[in-house]
């Protein structure tokens, strides 16, 4: 049996037939096993005269079912490629990587299977340490530790997740927080803010959701309530919360609010809060501003965000500045992130009113191609050894559309690397496909680009996520940054430094605003920074040099 089908082997593949490396093992076209070479005996324990003749299955357990899938498979494609768990003569289970090749006779006639078996345990639980770390990282993700409310991230999944009903969404911020820190310390405002915690949980149903989103900040969603019910639920907010005093100081509240009938885009509703608080604000502090939810926010210049998405789909003018990635110790750009402008827009002017819209509307894919485009012309200018990073929706990652070889095209038209581009993904976007992204990133990997995850901890960076995505580049969201001085932010960060070291990754605090918030960052461990104390975003013909975050 066994000289009918080895003949057939080119070269490399006898070679191995005496090899304690690797363990090979010939079949006959039936699965019984002919050649059970060397590296088998030790890797899986057992002496070739006790598995020669027999069928495959004996290794495992006695089960043909999953010989015959992996057999099915190789027949079919020509080859194919398994993982799993065997078990060794002694009992001890390994996790084994399986390579399976079918084998032809001259005329082209199948004649039977080579396998390739190799141990891959010790990078299945580096994998799971992986995982592990990024378990500890969203931990902290569903509780703001002062005040035991629910924190920006989960409420954040939990809006996304709204059913459809009408619902209401209120954006609460404390007034005068900064002078009650500022007159009588940190401690004391720590304890105004859980007072006025506890207070609003006890005002809101049982079925709402009631989260601290920012220092001064808090947020509701209140599922079925109408414009009516709502603006009663922030009335009584604000009169309860003038009951707190604090040191012959009474505490007060500002609430916007803004409810929308089942089916409206909750992040967009969310936005027309936070435009009805800030109104309130304007208007004194202490007091309610609300309405129904009738469409997109106006943008300052008369234009919707769909409106502004038409007209840059349609061709309208789109530009890109660039802002510096810093390194923290020395004050030198490591790379510089671009960043899309609309006409209209101003290096300063956020555009994620722009990409909501995009998503809402299932347009992502055209808007993130334009962007990258706009993005990559004249990037050749850019200082000599820093990198581009390019912003990416992981929908348009994924779309067999817009492959690899296109951004490469992309890129050698521009006259720029692969291997200094790093494609930055959103932890705000969620990942539908693990097996794909992983797909995708071996593709893009294998032409030397790199990974970034903006905001890892938040969003759709779930554990798999970031097991799957293993970024060369880790983002620390500056809401984080500027508060890192505080428990909660300071946790949040030392555990994606623990990520990042368990991976090697670069970490990149964003929202760098002054040398102080640098220093910190530095002292714990943040190799380099982004912000406007570094350097301001800016076309390449006007970029400034980055100022040094060491000075």
């Amino acid at each position: 049996m066994t000289s009918r089908i080895l003949p057939q082997f080119d070269t490399p593949l006898s070679l191995l037939g005496d090899s304690t490396d690797l363990a090979l093992l010939v079949l006959d076209r039936d699965g019984r096993v002919v050649r059970f070479n060397p590296g088998a005996e030790r890797l899986l324990g057992h002496l070739a005269g006790e598995v020669v003749g027999r069928h495959i299955s004996v290794l495992d357990g006695g089960d043909r079912a999953v010989a015959a899938r992996w057999m099915t498979q190789a027949a079919t494609a020509g080859s194919c490629d398994t993982e799993g768990w065997r078990l060794r003569r002694d009992g001890s289970p390994l996790w084994l990587n399986q390579i399976s090749v079918q084998l032809h006779g001259d005329a082209g006639e199948p004649r039977g299977y080579a396998l390739v078996l190799r141990d891959t345990g010790e990078r299945q639980l580096h994998d799971l340490a992986l995982r592990a770390a990024a378990s500890r990282l969203e931990g902290l993700a569903a509780a703001d530790p002062l005040t035991g409310l629910r924190n920006r991230r989960e409420f954040d999944r939990m809006l996304q997740a709204t059913p459809r009903q009408q619902f209401t969404v209120l954006a609460i911020d404390v007034d005068h927080l900064k002078r009650v820190n500022d007159e009588h310390g940190h401690q004391a405002g720590d304890v105004l803010l859980q007072s006025i915690a506890a207070t609003l949980a006890v005002l809101v149903r049982g079925w709402d959701v009631l989260a601290r989103v920012g220092g001064d900040e808090f947020a509701a969603l209140l599922p079925g309530a109408g414009p009516e019910e709502a603006a009663k639920i922030a009335e009584r907010m604000c009169s309860a919360v003038q009951g707190i005093v604090l040191r012959a100081d009474r505490a007060q509240i500002s609430v916007g609010w803004a409810s929308a009938p089942a089916g409206t885009h909750p992040q967009s509703v969310m936005e027309a809060a936070d435009h009805h608080l800030l109104a309130a604000k304007r208007a004194g502090r202490d007091r309610v501003v609300g309405g129904e939810f009738a469409s997109e926010p106006v943008l300052a210049w008369g234009m919707s965000s769909d409106e502004v998405l038409d007209e840059v789909l349609s061709g309208g003018a789109l530009g890109a500045v660039y802002q510096p990635i810093v390194d923290l110790a020395d004050g030198h750009a490591i790379g510089y992130e671009a960043l899309a402008r609309p006409r209209g827009f101003s290096p300063r002017d956020s555009v994620e009113p722009l990409f909501r819209a995009a998503r809402r509307t299932g347009r992502i894919r055209d808007l993130d191609w334009r962007c990258r485009r706009a993005a990559i012309a004249g990037v050749s200018s850019l200082p000599e050894g820093a990198n581009l990073h390019l912003n990416v929706s992981t929908t348009a990652l994924a779309d067999p559309v817009h492959d690899a070889d296109q951004l490469l095209l992309l890129l050698r038209s521009a006259g720029w690397p692969a291997t200094r581009t790093v494609l930055e993904t959103s932890a705000e976007e969620r990942i539908t496909s693990l097996s794909r992204l992983a797909e995708v990133l071996t593709v893009y990997r294998r032409e030397g680009l790199r990974f970034a995850c903006d905001g890892a901890g938040q969003g759709g960076s779930t554990p798999e996520a970031l097991a799957a995505l293993r970024p060369e580049f880790i983002k620390v969201d500056g809401r984080r940054t500027t508060a890192a001085a505080r428990g909660a932010a300071r946790g949040a960060i030392e555990a994606t430094l623990g990520f990042a070291r368990s991976t090697g990754a670069v970490t990149i605090a964003e929202g760098v605003e002054n040398r102080i918030s640098a220093d910190r960052l530095r002292t714990l461990g943040v190799r380099c920074g982004q912000g406007f104390r570094l350097g301001r975003p800016a076309p390449i013909a006007a970029m400034p040099r980055p100022t040094s975050g060491a000075a």
